[in-house]
């Protein structure tokens, strides 16, 4: 009975326990037990590490019974040295992992960054169409249903998606193309990939501005203007970044001017037939949106108020107001 509590077999029962425990994690991977499962892949992984491990711990107490003290000593050396094999291996696949965070394009192992080769397949029309189906055209006026902007940290890859099926999921589709996103020193976003005809909306990445023009909206896609310039269109997946429909978006802008102002009216009410408001202004600061009609308050070129009034900002698809970012 001794023999259990010598210092070399309780040795052998912790080695044994630590050892199976990296093999049962690392079989678990293997066999792919973690696959679609979500956030429940890690807690599954680390359930066959404890069940190996502990296979191997309560094995261990019947291998110390019939195998002499000798050979659990060689034994014991064996163990610790696939231990710290374990552990070193595990270690380097962290580092790995972290570097492909500071690097994420070449990241392939999270499900919603599905590897993707960059092409420059969009130069022309015909070897758009050949990916697209077909090449669509926006309107230089058409106003579309609002913009999208992305979410840079969370999801630094981009995918844009060609001839996807609106009645099948996100996941059933494979992506044509991408932009990576990157964080430079002094935290100024910039991108380490972007396709050769990525021409958004609105571009402005040191002011972590990038907004498309969302033309329409799916279950799991919004449809974008990803060319302004040639009018090409392409899908991307709406969870990964804010929509903000026209009024959600002019609501975020601190100042607004008229586009004709010659010839627009501010008004008392939001009607075509109410009495104007005469006053001399410059900018405008929305408070209200109604329909094609904006509430607003009234500034000087100081951003002094001098009023409020209903303006119409919209008329059809055609927008009747100029807005800017940076003033």
């Amino acid at each position: 009975m001794n023999k259990y509590f010598k210092p070399a077999s309780i040795l052998f029962y912790i080695v044994m326990l630590l050892v199976f425990f990296f093999i049962g994690v690392y079989a678990g991977k293997l066999f792919g037990a973690a696959e679609n499962q979500g956030l429940a892949g890690g807690a599954i992984v680390l359930g066959w590490g404890v069940l190996f491990g502990g296979i191997a711990f309560i094995g261990s107490f019947l291998m110390v019974r019939v195998i002499s003290t000798k050979n659990i000593v060689l034994l014991n050396i064996l163990l610790f040295v696939l231990l710290l094999l374990s552990i070193l291996f595990t270690y380097l696949n962290y580092q790995a992992r972290q570097a492909l965070k500071d690097n994420p394009e070449e990241n392939q192992e999270q499900p919603e960054r599905k590897p993707v080769t960059p092409t420059t397949m969009f130069l022309t029309k015909s070897k758009f169409d050949k990916t697209f189906a077909k090449v669509e055209n926006t309107s230089e006026n058409e106003m579309g249903l609002g913009f999208f902007t992305p979410n840079y940290y969370e999801f630094p890859v981009l995918y844009f998606y060609g001839g996807v099926n609106l009645e099948k999921s996100i996941n059933d589709h494979t992506p044509q193309d991408s932009v990576v996103f990157k964080q430079q020193e002094g935290y100024k976003l910039s991108t380490s990939y972007a396709p050769p005809w990525l021409f958004p909306e609105h571009l402005k990445l040191d002011y972590e501005l990038m907004a498309f023009k969302v033309l329409g909206i799916g279950n799991e896609f919004l449809k974008v203007e990803v060319n302004k310039t040639t009018g090409q269109v392409a899908y991307l997946d709406k969870t990964k970044g804010i929509y903000k429909t026209w009024p959600e978006f002019l609501r975020t802008i601190a100042s607004l001017e008229l586009i004709e102002k010659k010839s627009q009216t501010v008004h008392i009410k939001p009607l075509q037939h109410a009495s104007t408001i005469q006053v001399d202004f410059k900018w405008m600061q929305p408070l209200l949106i109604e329909r094609n009609w904006m509430y607003v308050k009234l500034l000087d070129e100081h951003h002094k108020e001098q009023g409020k009034g209903w303006v119409q900002w919209r008329n059809d698809d055609r927008l009747l107001v100029r807005y800017s970012f940076f003033g």
